[in-house]
């Protein structure tokens, strides 16, 4: 499909080409038809004064001469001929054009929603909410888009000493970028704020609560 589109594309901008250089040559020739037909001049008529005609000598003999006829061949209007040629090949060029820019904008592929799928990988209790700390289900995970901003936290355990966590996203180790104590006391959850990003079909988040005593649990 990407293959049509650039086949397209380079035919479109051949028939832009070929038209500007058709439509300079056809201005060209006409002006060249316009200039032919300012150049013919009307023949000059002689004027004849009578004094100067009694005043010449007269004429001892007259020895009439007819003009010599020649078949001349009326001259074709080239130029016409080529100028009709020209007024063709733009229709053509012009309606290739106009048929290949509207053939490729009804190509263009409809926009597909994309679909965020969120994996949780080994974390109980692990909780997705959206930007309004509205928890996200099945109901309303199609609010997800590419740029929304989600909240993703882990529940704290009230009875063990927990005072942070850590959460990654779309990674596979652990780094000390990873580690929160921000806490939502209403959600009871430690969380981070992450912003889906353009292309990210999948979410594969991890999460793991920190005790005073233990250390991280799941290690």
């Amino acid at each position: 499909m990407d293959g049509i589109a650039e086949f397209i594309g380079s035919v479109n901008k051949i028939s832009l080409i070929a038209f500007i250089g058709v439509f300079g040559f056809l201005v060209y020739e006409i002006l060249l038809l316009l200039r032919e037909r300012k150049n013919k001049v009307k023949p000059v008529i002689p004027h004849f004064n009578a004094q100067d005609v009694a005043s010449a000598a007269p004429i001892k003999t007259a020895v009439s001469v007819l003009p010599r006829q020649t078949n001349v061949p009326a001259k074709k209007n080239s130029h016409l001929v080529l100028i009709l040629l020209l007024i063709g090949m733009l229709v053509v060029l012009l309606g290739s054009f106009i048929y290949m820019f509207f053939l490729k904008k009804a190509e263009k592929p409809a926009p597909v929603d994309q679909k965020i799928v969120i994996q949780e990988i080994s974390s109980p209790g692990l909780k997705v909410y959206l930007f309004d700390w509205t928890e996200v289900t099945e109901k309303n995970a199609s609010k997800i888009k590419p740029g929304a901003t989600l909240f993703i936290g882990i529940h704290t355990i009230e009875e063990a000493d927990i005072d942070k966590a850590r959460i990654r996203v779309n990674e596979q180790n652990w780094a000390i970028k990873h580690i929160t104590s921000a806490y939502k006391s209403e959600k009871k959850v430690y969380y981070i704020e992450h912003t889906v990003a353009s292309g990210e079909a999948q979410l594969k988040i991890d999460a793991q609560l920190h005790s005073r005593s233990d250390g991280w649990l799941g290690d």
